[in-house]
């Protein structure tokens, strides 16, 4: 089972988020993914990582 959470950050000059896939079973275990997520039908996250590289992960 996965969650996704967003860190919503703020400064005087912009802002931004980033995401966070968080896998609940059978261990709890947090990854960060980047400014970007998209999950397609098939159950495929497909996010970005910290050098702008396109990553897919089967969520099911």
């Amino acid at each position: 089972f996965y969650a996704i959470a967003e860190k919503y950050i703020d400064t005087d000059e912009s802002s931004s988020s980033e995401f966070y896939l968080i896998k609940i079973k059978p261990d709890l275990k947090v990854e960060k993914i980047g400014d970007y997520y998209s999950i397609d039908s098939s159950g495929v996250i497909s996010y970005r990582d910290k050098n702008s590289k396109i990553l897919k992960k089967n969520l099911r």
